[in-house]
């Protein structure tokens, strides 16, 4: 899929596996957006922001519908998200991604693992990880690509305060 990080081989002469993917030079979409110099590749309009969007929703669509079994991502966020040269975005970071098993709809995980508000309320009260929780962090993702802001920002006391 032209939106997700394309593998192309694995070296198994060494003691651990490496994985070797596609180069992609155009950096992630933390960068573009929070990073250093934000925008500096390019200006960062509405369009090319909406264009990031349908690219990403493209993503997740394949990995939950265009399998026998749903992958779920499990890892949503702006670091997860690379450009190319054209500035295509490319999902990337499967680290956490898995199949939902046969006859099941959904994966329990003991424990919940993720970015704090990117991660799903049920799935941190249940363990319970499914597609509905990957389009519960993808809509994250929008808030923070849509409106540029932070996922929340740090009070001179401490305190949190969400976007």
């Amino acid at each position: 899929h032209t939106n997700i990080l394309m593998l192309i081989g694995c070296c198994l002469e060494t003691q651990i596996p490496i994985l070797v993917f596609e180069s992609v030079s155009s950096g992630i979409l933390a960068n573009y957006i929070h990073g250093p110099r934000p925008s500096h590749f390019k200006p960062f309009l509405l369009t090319n922001r909406l264009k990031i969007a349908m690219e990403i929703a493209n993503a997740l669509a394949y990995l939950h519908v265009g399998f026998p079994r749903p992958i779920v991502f499990k890892n949503i966020k702006l670091s997860s998200i690379l450009f190319d040269e054209d500035h295509v975005a490319k999902l990337f970071d499967f680290s956490l991604a898995e199949s939902i098993p046969d006859g099941e709809t959904h994966i329990k995980d003991a424990i919940p693992i993720g970015i704090m508000g990117f991660v799903a309320t049920e799935y941190v009260t249940t363990g319970d990880y499914n597609e509905k929780c990957d389009v519960f962090s993808f809509g994250v993702l929008l808030l923070v690509l849509l409106t540029g802001q932070k996922l929340y920002s740090i009070d001179e006391a401490g305190d949190r305060h969400w976007l």
